[in-house]
């Protein structure tokens, strides 16, 4: 699928290539780990069975946005590590990658409750797309989030 400059692929964790697999890890240890100064467990053993979005740059190719998609053990889907690389934010990327993320999960499973954890700061822009908060606020690994949960309007 495409969203103007940007081109969103899905792909199961056997079908990433080397390169695809390297430049989103690289892409979440940028920002999450070296940017964020955030020390935490990122390769934790749920990318083998997640769906990963990749949202790649039309005009150079590049990794610029990425999420992945988990299945909670209620059934739950849970969206995760939603990333964009520093230099292509506030172009509208974020919620663009999650309005697709929401698309594909309710293509397969329509009554399926979405869920994700959101740093604080973040608040309105999950908002935006139709998240709702469920809990207070709480640190994971020392950075401020709140549980969040997708509440379509319609």
């Amino acid at each position: 699928m495409s969203n103007g400059e940007f081109q969103f692929t899905w792909r199961t964790f056997d079908a990433l290539s080397g390169q695809s697999l390297y430049a989103i890890l690289k892409l979440r240890q940028d920002v999450f780990v070296i940017e964020q100064q955030c020390f935490y467990n990122d390769i934790d053993g749920d990318d083998p069975v997640a769906q990963h979005l990749l949202a790649m740059d039309g005009r150079n190719e590049c990794l610029s946005g990425y999420l992945r998609i988990t299945q909670d053990d209620d059934g739950s889907q849970r969206i995760g590590r939603v990333v964009v690389r520093q230099d292509r934010r506030g172009k509208g990327l974020s919620q663009a990658m999650l309005d697709e993320a929401l698309n594909y999960i309710q293509l397969d499973q329509p009554k399926a409750t979405i869920v994700l954890s959101a740093q604080s700061y973040l608040l309105a822009m999950y908002e935006a797309v139709g998240f709702t908060a469920t809990s207070t606020e709480y640190l994971e690994d020392g950075i401020p989030h709140i549980d969040m949960v997708f509440s379509p309007t319609a």
